[in-house]
């Protein structure tokens, strides 16, 4: 008999997971609250796409729970109003919740939180060929571990756990910061640079960015650090903020602090120069 796979959430994680499932033979649901382009997807993927919570009575052995944080409780809530995880696994993949979020689902027969360490994109093939070769932190109980890896091997991943006590919101910030954060400075970048350098601008950001990564890593971001705020330069940072509409320069008085932060521990940048580059991030006030 075929497994029996619900996931909820129908963004870019519920696509890639519901394709991997799909793709390892099992009959998968898709479960979304409004219309929209994710059902095609589901019609050309062979996967069913549902817009009403299943029938009560209704029975799976696994439920994906891809939905963003600040939906999950109320999805969990009505799991368990409907009585669909009743024996089965019900998995979560938020990163910045633990499994005791899922300790309402007393009927399933295990519970899970799964966090892929990877940004997923538009397409659910790419996504789940990456998933391959990434690493999943998983947190739950030790004699459910067999079973939850059991449920979910089609996805090919390595799983780890997160050290006893690690803070949780910390993990979820680093990730959160070369995920989310890099994407927007490399968007900025692009817009800034595209006028001047054209189709020259890709190319450059991908090796800038490329060599400021491998340098940090290499070296620590205290050495690795170059531009005008570790060398102290007031001017430049003046003209920045000269070039730059009032939104952008309040954009980027907000992102000197952390540079000025790294450039003063490394012992490069003078205390008089750190002073004065600190006023400038509080331009506005100052007004």
């Amino acid at each position: 008999m075929k497994r029996r796979v619900l996931v909820i959430g129908p963004g870019r994680v519920g696509r890639c997971l519901a394709l991997a499932h799909e793709q390892d033979g099992a009959s998968v649901q898709l479960l979304g609250r409004l219309d929209g382009e994710w059902q095609q997807w589901t019609k050309r993927n062979q996967i069913e796409a549902l817009l009403d919570w299943p029938l009560e009575g209704s029975r799976f052995d696994l439920i994906l729970l891809a939905v963003a944080d600040k939906d999950l409780q109320s999805v969990i809530e009505q799991v368990a109003k409907s009585e669909i995880a009743t024996d089965a696994v019900v998995v979560h993949l938020s990163g910045a919740s633990d499994v005791t979020i899922l300790q309402p689902l007393q009927a399933a027969t295990a519970i899970a939180a799964l966090h892929p360490l990877m940004a997923f994109s538009e397409s659910a093939r790419d996504d789940l060929q990456q998933l391959a070769t990434s690493a999943v932190i998983v947190d739950c109980a030790d004699d459910q571990l067999d079973r939850i890896h059991a449920m979910v091997d089609c996805w090919q991943a390595r799983f780890r756990r997160l050290p006893a006590d690690q803070n949780r919101a910390s993990y979820h910030l680093g990730l959160a910061l070369l995920s989310n954060h890099i994407t927007s400075i490399t968007a900025w970048a692009k817009d800034l640079l595209q006028p001047a350098l054209g189709e020259e601008t890709e190319t450059l950001i991908r090796a800038m960015s490329q060599r400021a990564v491998e340098a940090t890593l290499m070296h620590g971001g205290q050495e690795a650090l170059t531009g005008p705020v570790v060398r102290g330069d007031l001017t430049t940072i003046q003209e920045h903020l000269a070039s730059l509409p009032a939104d952008q320069a309040e954009r980027y008085r907000g992102s000197l602090i952390a540079v000025i932060d790294l450039a003063a521990a490394s012992g490069r940048l003078p205390a008089e120069h750190e002073a004065q580059l600190r006023t400038l991030t509080k331009g506005s006030q100052n007004r």
